[in-house]
This record gives C-alpha cells, structure tokens and sequence, in this order.
C-alpha cells in the first residue's frame, strides 16, 4: 500500500510481552536520526517502529501535511499493521502529534514520551526562515553532496542545522541531488504546527517529558499546562543537552526512556 507511512521496525530477538513503540522524528528530520536509540531498544526487548512522517524520508508526499492529516496517516500505519496497543515517543513536532495522538485515541496509548516540546503554541518564524532558505537554495540545484554542503551553508550559516539537513539528501535519477522532505509544503503548513494542543485535550496515561537543559522549547511556565494535559506525567532534564537531546545526552536519555517503559 503506497499511501502508508514508510517506517524501520526493529524487531527483538525473543518475543517480547512489551507494547510497541512508535517514534516520530521532528520537523525536517527522518526515521534516521533514531537508528541508535531504535536499535538500544530491540535489544532491550522492545519492539520499535521508527516512522517517516508524512512529506519526509521515504514516506509518501500529501498536498496538506497538516497536524490532524499527520496524525490521521499515523493512525493509518497502526491500523494497518495492526497494532493494538503502543506506547508513543515523539520529538519536537514528532512530539506535538504523539500528544494529539494519545490524547485523541487514548484507548490504545499505553505510555508516552514527549521529547522536548510542550502543549503550548509556539513562534515558528525561525523555522519559516530556514524552510524560505531551503527552498531558495534546492532552486539553485545541488550537483553533489559538497555541493549541497557549501550551498546551504552560505546560506543557512549554521554547521549544526546544514549537517541534519544534508541527512535528507538524496541523489535523482538524473545524478542531482535533492531533498527526501517538501519543504514547500511544510511551510504552507507551519501554522498548524505552532498551535497548541485543543484546550480541552487530555491524556490519562503515563508520561514522560524530555527537557535538554540547554532548550528554552519547555520553560517552568509550561509546567501547569503540562500537568493540566498529562496529569500522571514529569519532567526530566538532561544536562548539556539542547533542543536535539538524544544526539547530545544520548547515554542520559536511553537511560531515562528505557526506565520508563520498562518500570
């Protein structure tokens, strides 16, 4: 079926009793940038789905990839291998639609983990900027990965985000390179990424939240909207970490989501 979401699951060697888990990369990223944490998680037992969402990696392009369209194909992917009860990580806008998930279809949520992103709205200009500079610059065309590199840093002038991007790169049929996510329609789609989540939402489950020490994506304010929408939840914090968490406190971090699930 091409419509449903590409995905890599990992598959423990004994058969495991633990619900699987299904992570959601962020905006511009891919189930890639999760093999090392997937991979901790098999051999922990847990059966892991790391899922390219919709406009992103390999998964089909949408013309609305909005958060209800993202949240509908991964109900799609569940239904469609079947999985009847899962626990969700989800990171930055991976971690807006695991809330929405989880609070809208709590019946098959056992646990989630939100990885620094909480329920509140949020400025996007930053990544408005940056999507307006991808699509400028793929315009220009890339005839190689350094190509590509130079381009975007002239651009972009951030090492750090260049790196992540050229984690999408791909080369065509045609010998040019592009990128596997739709920036175009990302962007169209960036207001419904900054909403928060419906005044009303809750989820009843148990839930972690992941805070890099270095982000200002959580604050102590978000501490009561948290509470409000996840009332059995709490805040974890890892130190020197920034908005890419698991890449920056990786040892931390699989510590702390592997307590979770499996306490």
């Amino acid at each position: 079926m091409d419509h449903i979401l590409h995905s890599k699951i990992y598959t423990p060697k004994t058969p495991s009793c633990v619900s699987p888990l299904l992570i959601l990369h962020g905006l511009l990223g891919t189930s890639d940038n999760w093999v090392s944490v997937s991979r901790l998680c098999a051999e922990k037992n847990i059966p892991v789905h790391a899922i390219d969402l919709p406009c992103h990696g390999r998964s089909p392009h949408i013309k609305e990839p909005s958060i209800s369209n993202i949240c509908n194909s991964v109900e799609e992917y569940i239904q469609h291998h079947n999985l009847r009860r899962i626990n969700i990580l989800g990171h930055s806008l991976g971690g807006k639609i695991a809330m929405n998930l989880a609070c809208n279809s709590a019946n098959m949520v056992e646990k989630l983990i939100v990885v620094d992103i909480a329920p509140k709205a949020y400025s996007m200009l930053s990544h408005e900027e940056l999507l307006k500079n991808i699509i400028h610059t793929e315009k220009q065309g890339f005839t190689s990965r350094e190509d590509a590199k130079e381009k975007l840093l002239s651009s972009i002038k951030d090492v750090k985000t260049t790196l992540f991007l050229l984690k999408s790169l791909y080369q065509k049929e045609d010998n040019t390179y592009g990128f596997r996510f739709d920036a175009t329609a990302l962007l169209k789609n960036l207001h419904s990424y900054s909403s928060a989540i419906d005044q009303n939402a809750v989820f009843d489950g148990d839930t972690l939240f992941i805070k890099g020490e270095k982000s200002d994506y959580i604050t102590d304010n978000d501490t009561q909207a948290i509470e409000t929408h996840f009332p059995h939840s709490h805040i974890s914090v890892m130190k020197n970490a920034g908005h890419w968490v698991h890449v920056d406190a990786n040892e931390d971090f699989s510590r702390a989501i592997l307590k979770f699930l499996l306490g």
